[in-house]
């Protein structure tokens, strides 16, 4: 006998949110799509304009590279991701758009209000009405008072808190690729979890993009951690990265670089024979 396949069951509350939805994420989808296909005919133009394979550059390498720009290009930008209801847009300067989380904050509040509510009750035998002789303005004047000071308490605190751990950073920076004080590769387990508390949010864990074989020498890694703004490159894989790339971190006058678009620099807490593609200042 054939196992039948329970399919999932929807309430007509249910079909009708999705069916509203629909349009949105629709019209979300072919946006997404034009701006891929804008940013690969940008990409394709790019490589037009610079020609076939500069002498002394290795094919393969060369390809490496131009197959990394186009997996960028393919990528939508951090943050993008479909609509979560009706119209909902990520616009510029915006923060992301909110993923699943863990609890509801609105619960939480409503039974913080009702447990005020059972407290009023017990403290002053009913619950807070209106026109109850008491002057309402005074007293939202006073607990705005109160919140303020509270805030500024834990603002104090928290500026307390990350300036310890500013300082306990320092005790895990990078010495010739290995961290001083864990004397392990950096950045070691310490440094990226006071890094996740320092800066929340701002960096996702790094992957290997791609490895490229270099004869005779320790393969040059190159690893991506979005949202990238820049890229870091460890000191001795600079000469690598001109040689079997076409890339120079440091344009004549001085001034950075690019490569996919993001500006290089030299960075010497890098791991040995490292580039790093990630955020600014991780």
């Amino acid at each position: 006998m054939t196992d039948q396949i329970e399919w999932p069951r929807m309430t007509p509350e249910t079909w009708e949110a999705t069916r509203r939805q629909l349009p949105a994420r629709s019209e979300y989808l072919g946006e997404l799509a034009q701006e891929t296909v804008t940013r690969v005919t940008a990409l394709y133009e790019q490589w037009t304009r610079a020609g076939s394979v500069p002498l002394g550059v290795s094919p393969n390498r060369w390809w490496d590279a131009r197959l990394l720009e186009l997996d960028s290009a393919l990528t939508p930008p951090a943050g993008q991701s479909l609509p979560i209801q009706g119209a909902l847009r990520e616009r510029p300067g915006d923060q992301p758009l909110p993923t699943e989380g863990q609890e509801s904050v609105q619960d939480a509040l409503i039974k913080l209000i009702e447990e005020r509510r059972e407290l009023g009750i017990q403290r002053y035998g009913t619950p807070l009405q209106t026109f109850n002789g008491r002057n309402a303005v005074r007293d939202a004047l006073e607990e705005a008072l109160d919140l303020a000071t509270y805030l500024m308490q834990i603002e104090m605190e928290q500026n307390a808190r990350q300036a310890g751990l500013r300082e306990a950073l320092k005790l895990h920076e990078a010495d010739q690729g290995l961290c001083r004080t864990c004397a392990t590769p950096s950045p070691c387990a310490t440094r990226s979890a006071l890094v996740a508390i320092v800066q929340p949010g701002t960096q996702a864990p790094m992957k290997t993009v791609t490895r490229f074989a270099i004869k005779g020498a320790t393969p040059l890694r190159v690893m991506r951690a979005d949202p990238v703004q820049e890229v870091a490159c460890a000191p001795d894989a600079v000469a690598d990265l001109h040689k079997h790339l076409g890339i120079d971190p440091l344009h004549q006058d001085g001034s950075p670089c690019k490569y996919m678009g993001f500006p290089i620099t030299i960075d010497e807490s890098v791991p040995s024979r490292t580039v790093l593609m990630r955020p600014r200042n991780a």
